[in-house]
């Protein structure tokens, strides 16, 4: 059986524009978060006592339309895809008949180990 293979990382500072929207059931109209997402390049995290070689990425994102806000994120993925550690910051603003709510998010997980528990 064969594996498929990962493609290789993008150069070192490579920055890619990413955009989405979508909906939110409790609101009326769009939210779009968008843009760049940067390839920082390898870093080393160590999991459960060993070295990870990961791809390590950012993105700074603005949400506008119905909900309004900035998303700050970091990703460190090992080459076959497994996320490894993730960071975030949000904050988010939505119209409310009290006036603007914010949410605000920090938040971080990495890896216990890299062996699944059985």
């Amino acid at each position: 059986m064969t594996h498929p293979t990962p493609p290789a990382p993008p150069a070192e500072g490579t920055t890619t524009e990413q955009s989405c929207s979508g909906t939110n059931s409790a609101l009326e109209g769009e939210t779009t978060s968008s843009g760049p997402s940067l390839y920082v390049g390898p870093a080393t995290i160590t999991v459960d006592g060993e070295d990870v070689q990961t791809m390590h990425f950012q993105s700074e994102r603005s949400l506008t339309g119905s909900q309004e806000g900035q998303e700050h994120t970091e990703a460190w993925f090992r080459d076959d895809g497994l996320l490894v550690r993730y960071q975030r910051d949000i904050e988010v603003r939505t119209d409310s008949p009290v006036g603007a709510i914010t949410y605000t998010e920090t938040g971080s997980f990495q890896l216990s180990r890299l062996e699944p528990r059985r």
